[in-house]
């Protein structure tokens, strides 16, 4: 009936024989409409019902509505029965949401270890098999449907220069326990030289005897690639002949080259933790200073000459680039 289909989809805790049956958790029985029938409607036909609570661990997950003749009298053992099968409900219940939850979580694992670009391999002592897992066949570069590699291939993507590095974390880990725990170059099927990092642990068996290295693997090409660019901005900022001022939001100096104390003649305590005013000779027109810190907040940098307050060399203009 029409009414059923709204009136009866969201039963609130206490309405009604289901409603009671929820707050309760305990079994309602009706042979027939009685005062306990909060929800009828025109026409509705003679009935009696068990309202019987699906409850698990004092959760109430639901409740099973089983409708009855009119006047039916209730039988012995009826309500253990629909107790019973209340119970495997939610028993099958519980075990469907255990199973979306693993379902959730592995596929939220999968997408962080896609992102993180890690995935997971194991290698079973005296198998000859590297079985790689969880995204990493891509990440050393299998084809499609590929798990594994024998240790023979695994050490030819090895790069030739960390071979021997390779081999020599193996032997430790195996023969002391220490974690496996190294960065690699591997020659990847896309033709390119990829760096990863490998982390592993020896499983034993109960006589101490190691089984298996299992462990994970990251693609950690970006970061070595920002590491390199770094080390070249470093060099550069060291050795280049301009001196170089970079200040933080509150215009403190934090980092200084090589070159701003030849300039400046201050030393790098001096410098730093104070504000660029501290290099103010009183050489320059009025208005020089504010035009530089606008072309510092509005193009981030600044790039001239100037005096500075204690120099080296008297009445010398050098190069100076805040950042």
């Amino acid at each position: 009936h029409p009414v059923l289909l709204t009136a009866c989809a969201r039963v609130p805790f206490g309405y009604c024989l289901c409603g009671r049956a929820g707050a309760t958790g305990e079994i309602q029985f009706a042979s027939c409409i009685d005062e306990r029938h909060d929800i009828s409607y025109a026409g509705m036909s003679p009935h009696g019902h068990y309202n019987v609570p699906i409850v698990l661990q004092r959760e109430v997950m639901g409740v099973i509505v089983l409708y009855l003749k009119h006047g039916h009298q209730q039988q012995a053992g009826e309500p253990e029965f629909l107790g019973s099968v209340a119970a495997t409900l939610a028993g099958l219940i519980e075990h469907r949401r255990t199973q979306d939850a693993l379902r959730a979580n592995g596929a939220r694992l999968a997408e962080a270890q896609r992102i993180a670009r890690l995935g997971s391999w194991e290698w079973l002592v005296g198998d000859d098999q590297l079985t790689f897992a969880d995204g990493a066949e891509d990440i050393v570069g299998l084809t499609p449907g590929q798990q594994s590699l024998t240790l023979d291939d695994w050490l030819k993507v090895v790069h030739p220069d960390d071979r021997l590095r390779f081999d020599h974390a193996i032997e430790l880990a195996l023969t002391h326990g220490t974690t496996f725990d190294m960065d690699c170059r591997i020659q990847h099927a896309d033709g390119n030289e990829h760096y990863v990092h490998s982390r592993a642990e020896v499983a034993y068996d109960a006589d101490g005897h190691a089984l298996r290295l299992v462990g994970s693997i990251q693609d950690i090409t970006d970061r070595k690639q920002m590491e390199e660019r770094l080390r070249q901005s470093a060099t550069v900022f060291e050795n280049t002949t301009e001196g170089v001022i970079i200040t933080d939001a509150e215009d403190r100096i934090t980092a200084v080259n090589r070159a701003c104390f030849e300039i400046t003649g201050y030393s790098e305590q001096e410098l730093i933790g104070n504000t660029p005013a501290l290099l103010r000779s009183g050489r320059h027109k009025e208005g020089f200073y504010d035009d530089m810190w606008r072309s510092v907040m509005e193009s981030g940098r600044w790039q001239g000459e100037l005096w500075p307050a204690q120099n080296v060399i008297p009445l010398c203009l050098r190069s100076c680039l805040w950042i």
